[in-house]
């Protein structure tokens, strides 16, 4: 494997990633897709807040605003809020695709249903 080439973090994937911005770990297009609508926009939003949130900190202009409006203290607050919330959607976020990623295998593994005898 080349440096270049990034795999899937879910475990048993070897599927090619491109390279993504945002998220906590590399998943593949395909594990991306598993988790309902309202996980993936969820985690998106508080993707969006936490950058937003950061670019306080990284703009220097800003920055001193707020620490000469005595705001240092509740901006710390905010992030930390802003990145405990992102943390929590990546969890469960995470927890649905390992959670469909079971139910596959359980189903590949247990084989067609049963027909009721009749």
């Amino acid at each position: 494997m080349s440096q270049d080439e990034i795999h899937c973090t879910i475990p048993g994937c070897q599927r090619d990633v491109t390279a993504q911005e945002g998220l906590p770990e590399t998943i593949c297009e395909h594990h991306l897709s598993l988790p309902r609508a309202h996980l993936r926009a969820r985690l998106a939003t508080t993707a969006r807040r936490l950058a937003a949130i950061e670019s306080y900190w990284s703009d220097d202009a800003t920055f001193d605003v707020l620490v000469a409006n005595d705001r240092y203290v509740q901006l710390s607050h905010v992030t930390c809020v802003a990145q405990e919330s992102f943390e929590a959607a990546w969890g469960r976020f995470k927890l649905a695709i390992l959670s469909a990623e079971a139910g596959n295998a359980g189903a590949a593994k247990a084989g067609p249903p049963l027909r009721a005898a009749g």
